[in-house]
């Protein structure tokens, strides 16, 4: 990750993970893909700071073929090993 983007972070399960609170990207990726504005998405993780947003916000525009690796890889993952 480059230092625009050191909120980013990868965990020790091998997922990226947002700031301190450690959301899991594809998790947000998918909630802001289905939001209006960033204000929504902050709404819905409120253990992230205002700058954590916008930079895990940047990183989906700043590199989308990783940020839809991420959202497929998770959406692989849940269609085999459904509830």
């Amino acid at each position: 990750m480059n230092d625009v983007l050191h909120h980013i972070h990868l965990h020790d399960d091998g997922t990226l993970r947002i700031g301190r609170a450690g959301v899991p990207l594809h998790e947000f990726l998918a909630a802001s893909n289905s939001c209006h504005s960033a204000k929504e998405v902050r709404e819905l993780y409120p253990q992230l700071s205002e700058e954590e947003v916008e930079q895990a916000m940047t990183y989906s525009l700043h590199d989308p073929d990783e940020a839809d690796f991420h959202l497929s890889e998770i959406g692989e993952y849940w269609k085999t090993h459904e509830l």
